[in-house]
Parts: C-alpha cells; sequence; structure tokens
C-alpha cells in the first residue's frame, strides 16, 4: 500500500489517498517457439506463417524499431548530436 498527496492549485488543502494495486504484465503467445526459413537464392522470397496470440484482458501492441519511421529519425537525430 502507498500513500499519494495531491495539492491543488490555488488550494492550502492537502489531499491524501491511500492506494493499493497489482500491476498488469503484458504478455503475448507465438504458435512456434522456432521459425525456420528454407534456403532461398539471393534477392529471392520465403515466407512462413507465425500466429501471435494476446492472452490478456487488454490490447498490446506489436511493432518493429526497423519499421518505425519516428523512432529511426530520433535515432538519427541524437546520434548526429553525439558525433558533434
Amino acid at each position: 500500500m502507498s500513500r499519494m498527496e495531491f495539492v491543488l492549485a490555488q488550494s492550502t488543502n492537502v489531499v491524501s489517498i491511500l492506494c493499493k494495486g497489482q500491476g498488469l504484465l503484458p504478455r503475448i503467445e507465438f504458435s512456434n517457439s522456432l521459425v525456420e526459413f528454407t534456403p532461398i537464392v539471393p534477392f529471392g522470397c520465403s515466407e512462413c506463417d507465425v500466429i501471435v496470440k494476446n492472452p490478456c484482458a487488454f490490447p498490446v501492441e506489436i511493432y518493429s524499431l526497423e519499421f518505425d519511421t519516428v523512432y529511426l529519425e530520433e535515432e538519427k537525430v541524437s546520434l548526429s548530436k553525439v558525433l558533434k
């Protein structure tokens, strides 16, 4: 348990709330623990189906940083600052 105190703007009153809770851990499940692709020639293509399930009672977002344009742009900016 923890107690949170709130100081309200333009007031001398302090509101105190006793808090108790339990966090939820997001997780996902894959249909296969190992994904193997067949050998391919250069610039060829290989496909494999993988089923991803969300056993949680709340939505879980899955993304790849390699395709996140905002993240990639932020990395470029931070890297350029380090190199200066």
